[in-house]
């Protein structure tokens, strides 16, 4: 089964963010409220989680899922039909017909004092809304009203499309029913063989993985990265053949596949850089950051993917030879998706008018006005959905990096000279910020970065916050950082660091670059621990926990 082209549902669902973080922005910058703080990071989030399970004791396992080209909800749904899981968290629409047990909604969570507020929604209560009997019409349902495998064979509320398939199934196994259905088989067939579990055969090895394969070929894997064993799953392993290492690896470089992928495996490197490398492509997602001016958390992000690229070319000389095109044929070619500036600018006005009226919703509890932000907020989606190119597809700027880059980023030996980890801290912080690391800050990054020390955690929140003042600098408002800095624990520190003052004087403007800051620190929660890998780092660079 091959999944359709989503290429149209993914230009959706960016277009609709774009709308959506233009109204969360403007509403931050006039009350100070926002409903969605960031863009989050799911290697951020899973650490987080990953401390909470520790913290709890117990037995307590997570993985990672990986398809061959396949919906990676099927896997999630193998592995929980084959361990008889009760219950599933997750908001995709998928598990609600393939899902046999109970499906509780992530964004239906409320936190409140002493308790825990959630709406969880059981087959039952599924089959009872559309008027249906057995799991069975469900999946035929689901298939008549369209999915990423299909397009919808009937359109209108799902009680008609239910009603529907009960007509049609009449007691027949719900494959045939959905292919007698089908005027396209080919559809139909791809979505049988992703929604009927019958057809995948589970192998579970010694060494803790476990994997599904279809028609004889390995179609899903899970790898355990709590608590970690160090085994791949035989879809993972796969991904090596896609990842040649370079001629010119060398024996210390960190940068090997079968090292980059036990990396990706325990959660010390991102899916993100991981697919950079496979596939040469990299895509900008729209961010509240998006709608201050300039955009420079997304102007900070493709400065860091230059660099990344050209580090990871790792020239063998410095005489570089250019491909046909002009272009040096040792570089790191990337693709990126890159979002033109001017869809965000012409959201801006009625962003603030839709952020207004919800403010009046939320203050008065009027329903005209909470009818009225609707209104306007289907207007501003429209708007954006009208325009024709939201995005451009561009080659990364080429860099030269300074030879010294590469001659620190080397896998660590045994006591390790003096200079060699000088060597790494310097690398490890020009990758990482983009600017060469001030001396008076080399003890401190060294630590931090060097494997035979303990960094404490005050020292990693320090690097943290010396991270974020490096690249942010002028565009930040000094108290946000010392705002920053207490909430790290080292407000008492002389930490050396100090900002220009900030040149914005209205609250518009501090109220963005309080946006900026917030995405900065999400992305570079991610982006130091990838940079940290690629240098040779062991572990994570934060190991006492994300700052």
């Amino acid at each position: 089964a091959v999944l359709k082209c989503k290429d149209a549902e993914h230009l959706m669902r960016q277009r609709q963010r774009i709308a959506e973080s233009a109204v969360h922005a403007a509403s931050f910058a006039q009350s100070g409220y926002c409903k969605r703080a960031s863009v989050w990071s799911g290697g951020v989030l899973r650490r987080c989680l990953l401390d909470v399970l520790r913290s709890l004791g117990g037995t307590h396992k997570v993985f990672l899922a990986h398809g061959a080209g396949r919906d990676l909800d099927m896997g999630m749904l193998l592995h929980a039909a084959e361990h008889e899981a009760k219950l599933l968290l997750s908001d995709d629409s998928d598990f609600l017909a393939a899902f046999n047990g109970v499906v509780l909604s992530i964004r239906s969570l409320r936190f409140a004092r002493g308790k825990l507020q959630s709406k969880a929604v059981s087959l039952v209560d599924r089959l009872r809304t559309l008027g249906l009997d057995t799991f069975e019409e469900l999946l035929l349902a689901a298939f008549l009203g369209g999915s990423d495998f299909n397009s919808p064979i009937i359109k209108g509320a799902w009680q008609e499309i239910a009603k529907t398939a009960r007509l049609i199934i009449r007691g027949a196994p719900w494959q045939a029913a959905a292919l007698e259905a089908a005027q396209d088989k080919t559809e139909a067939q791809a979505f049988i063989d992703n929604f009927d579990i019958a057809v995948y055969n589970p192998s579970h090895e010694d060494d803790g993985t476990e994997s599904w394969t279809c028609q004889g070929n390995a179609a899903y894997g899970l790898t355990r990265i709590h608590p970690p064993n160090g085994a791949l799953d035989v879809v993972l392993r796969a991904f090596a053949q896609e990842l040649p290492d370079q001629p010119d690896t060398f024996g210390s470089s960190p940068v090997k596949v079968a090292r980059l992928l036990q990396a990706y495996s325990q959660g010390h490197l991102s899916a993100r850089s991981l697919n950079l490398l496979r596939f040469r492509t990299w895509s900008e997602s729209p961010c509240l950051a998006d709608h201050v001016s300039g955009r420079l958390v997304a102007t900070w992000k493709r400065c860091a993917l230059e660099r990344l690229a050209a580090f990871l070319a790792r020239p063998q000389s410095e005489s570089w030879d250019d491909d046909e095109d002009g272009h040096d044929a040792s570089y790191l070619a990337v693709a990126v998706e890159r979002l033109h500036d001017e869809v965000f600018g012409m959201c801006t006005q009625a962003a603030h008018e839709v952020a207004e009226l919800e403010r009046v919703a939320r203050q008065t509890s009027s329903p005209v006005a909470g009818e009225t932000a609707e209104l306007k907020m289907r207007e501003l989606l429209q708007r954006v959905s009208a325009v024709e190119a939201i995005s451009t597809s561009e080659r990364v700027g080429e860099m030269e990096l300074p030879q010294w880059v590469w001659e620190g980023a080397v896998l660590p030996v045994p006591q390790e000279s003096e200079d060699q980890r000088k060597a790494r801290a310097e690398s490890f912080f020009f990758l990482a910020t983009g600017t060469e690391l001030p001396a008076r800050h080399l003890s401190l990054v060294k630590k931090c970065v060097s494997t035979g020390t303990l960094a404490t955690q005050a020292e990693q929140s320090s690097l943290f916050l010396l991270a974020v003042v490096s690249i942010g600098g002028e565009q930040l408002v000094p108290e946000h950082v010392r705002q920053l800095q207490k909430s790290l624990g080292i407000d008492k520190q002389d930490f050396g660091v100090s900002l220009p003052a900030f040149v914005g004087q209205s609250q518009e403007q501090h109220a963005g670059a309080a946006i900026v800051l917030g995405e900065l620190c999400w992305w570079l929660l991610s982006h130091l621990q990838d940079v940290y890998c690629l240098c040779g780092g062991q572990g994570l660079v934060f190991p006492a926990g994300v700052p």
